[in-house]
């Protein structure tokens, strides 16, 4: 129980074993995770998980920690959920590796290209 005698609630991460939509994970909150999921994989959850289930998609429990609906959606606004499925890390640390070297590569290109064109001083 939490400082307010209500049961500590838990933000959680479920990962989908394909793409829904644009979507692979879906993160929530609840103080009985178990009985959330149960909703979930029912087909009486969230309106994403309800045509997750539609669809003949299954999903489990990638991760959970402490926290309330804020931390909930300040993990919603970051998009990244597959840094924290340990399903799903090392998948898009190897894609972020290569778009951050694709990035640099542009970058070092770009100004490879605007030094070729700057004017000889005197």
């Amino acid at each position: 129980m939490g400082k307010t005698g209500r049961p500590r609630a838990v933000v959680y991460l479920l990962c989908l074993e394909r793409h829904m939509s644009h979507a692979k994970h879906y993160a929530g909150t609840s103080v009985d995770v178990d009985r959330r999921l149960s909703e979930h994989r029912a087909g009486r959850g969230s309106k994403f998980t309800q045509a997750v289930v539609r669809a003949g998609i299954e999903m489990r429990l990638a991760a959970t920690w402490p926290g309330e609906r804020p931390e909930e959606k300040y993990f919603k606004l970051r998009k990244n959920s597959a840094r924290y499925c340990p399903f799903c890390r090392d998948e898009f640390l190897a894609r972020d590796r290569e778009r951050r070297k694709a990035r640099r590569l542009a970058k070092r290109q770009q100004h490879a290209g605007d030094a070729a064109h700057r004017p000889i001083a005197a």
